[in-house]
């Protein structure tokens, strides 16, 4: 462990800032510390000048704008995981600004647990390597002891005339006597007995041996079960992960699977689709399509992992080729807009379209609702993806709640479990809340789960199926998956489709079919089979 110490002059520091603070009144001063307190990207930005994280004009990049909107959004959760490819400065804004914003005092009072502690709060950066955590500290103590902008809004951040600090601890003034410094460094391994935190900043925790060295791979997931130990509290600490894809079972697989839906994930690819099915760099201003097309064709297999966060993309059954996208045109959910391949723009009412609903319950786990709308033409759009563990009540009450928003033509549901279980109990609800539809049962055909999602092929091949724009984490993560891992439950609903897709306006041909037989049938006198006869 390198501990060697570092000295830095605090007079200095001081002199400079007092003189920016000079120009400000106490009032912009107090703005000034909460906005830095809680606006994650003008701390970045503004205070630290990262200044890559801007456009020319200023106004923050998509990516980062993006990211850092997430990181506000998200820090009450305890879990959070963030994958971005390489070199996409996550490391800059996850662990040093967010790192430096914790510690920042909380004047409002109204942060969440642990920014509330300000100085107080003990963080442990980790990585792989020690070495590179040790940088990582380096980097935010450089920031917190070398930024007059941020030492001029919060001058009770640095301590007397000298301050003494080391390759591996961090001390800043505070008022609790902690055995561990404010920033704590630490490699992946390392022993962390009788040492606890109220953050941990987990970076890579696995390089390229992981994909090589089974005994690696299993090394670092006891590590990560490990880091239970070191938490202050079982109900408190926060733990954020950082990294990319190495392979489909990686760590960060392993970390999905033991936080489960406590786990909130920020992941993107280098490049993604916009509404239009388009490739866009999600960092035009640091890449280029050249850059993506020699890291592709040098090793596609670490391009997939390393790059689009997706290891098994290439393995995938479907293909992001047939990926298409519709847009919301307000928020009520009842306009979209599909853009077509030549450019026209199809704007559609979702009333006008022939809904379904199409349920895959489960008993144990999670159970996959999907709303679809096929329009006259024949394109089915994937309006809203439901996949959560339900109890049966909790089932019962989402899908009459989903009947009463999107009143669709029919209800469909696996015949076999859901009759066994919930037929009943659906149809009793019906008469209880005088609300009632129509229950088409479908039959597995005594297909396996995967064979009946490959049926799906042709759909989205043809252009046929379109996900809707805030779907990236459920059906389509599952699409791009598939058939890797088993948590495909929503696609698996989708594909009870194709038996009970139909165009709008053969949809409601076919209720006015089934209206007039209805009353052909009432109009008849079975017992004589002639029309009835009425004598005046």
């Amino acid at each position: 462990m390198h501990t060697e110490e570092r000295i830095i002059n605090t007079d200095e520091l001081r002199r400079k800032s007092e003189k920016i603070r000079e120009s400000q009144t106490d009032t912009e001063v107090g703005l000034l510390r909460r906005r830095t307190k809680t606006d994650l990207f003008f701390l970045s930005d503004t205070i630290l000048g990262f200044d890559r994280l801007h456009k020319p004009d200023g106004t923050p990049t998509d990516l980062h704008g993006h990211f850092c909107n997430w990181m506000n959004a998200t820090k009450a959760d305890r879990f959070r995981m963030i994958l971005l490819p390489r070199g996409n400065l996550k490391t800059t804004i996850n662990t040093i600004a967010d790192g430096i914003q914790i510690i920042l005092p909380d004047d409002s009072g109204n942060q969440p647990f642990p920014r509330n502690l300000g100085p107080n709060a003990r963080i442990l950066l980790a990585h792989e390597v020690e070495n590179t955590s040790a940088e990582n500290l380096s980097a935010i103590t450089n920031k917190i002891f070398g930024e007059e902008f941020l030492v001029a809004l919060f001058p009770e951040l640095i301590p007397g005339k000298h301050l003494r600090v080391n390759r591996t601890n961090l001390e800043l003034p505070r008022s609790k006597a902690w055995p561990e410094a404010t920033f704590t460094v630490m490699g992946r391994g390392a022993a962390g007995q009788g040492k606890h935190f109220d953050v941990m900043k987990i970076n890579d925790i696995v390089g390229l041996n992981a994909m090589q060295s089974e005994t690696d791979y299993k090394g670092a997931k006891l590590w990560v079960q490990d880091l239970k130990g070191m938490y202050t509290s079982m109900t408190d600490t926060h733990v954020d992960y950082e990294g990319v894809r190495y392979r489909r079972d990686d760590i960060y697989a392993f970390i999905k699977e033991m936080h489960k839906d406590r786990l909130k994930t920020y992941t993107r690819s280098i490049y993604e689709r916009n509404e239009k099915n388009e490739k866009v760099l999600i960092w035009p201003e640091s890449t280029s399509w050249e850059d993506i097309r020699e890291m592709q064709e040098t090793n596609p297999a670490l391009f997939n992992a390393q790059y689009m966060n997706n290891p098994i993309e290439t393995e995938g059954e479907f293909s992001q080729e047939w990926e298409r996208y519709f847009s919301w045109i307000n928020d009520r959910h009842f306009e979209l807009s599909a853009i077509q391949l030549n450019g026209e723009i199809k704007k559609l009412d979702t009333r006008d379209l022939d809904i379904v609903i199409l349920l895959d319950p489960a008993t144990v786990g999670f159970s996959g609702i999907v709303v679809t709308g096929t329009d006259k033409w024949g394109i089915t759009y994937i309006l809203q993806v439901v996949q959560e563990k339900l109890k049966t009540e909790e089932l019962i009450a989402k899908c009459f709640a989903l009947v009463a928003k999107w009143n669709p033509r029919a209800f469909v549901f696996e015949k076999v479990l859901f009759s066994a279980l919930y037929e009943n109990v659906f149809k009793r609800e019906m008469r209880i809340r005088g609300a009632h539809f129509r229950m088409i049962p479908v039959t597995t055909r005594q297909k396996s789960k995967e064979d009946r999602v490959r049926m799906l092929r042709p759909w989205f091949a043809n252009g046929k199926l379109w996900f809707g724009p805030d779907q990236k984490d459920s059906i389509v993560d599952q699409y791009r998956n598939f058939p890797y891992g088993s948590d495909y439950h929503a696609l698996d609903a989708l594909a009870m489709g194709p038996e009970v897709w139909r165009a709008s306006g053969e949809g409601r041909q076919s209720e006015q079919v089934d209206e007039a037989m209805k009353k052909f049938k009432e109009s008849r006198n079975f017992s004589s089979s002639y029309g009835e006869i009425k004598y005046a």
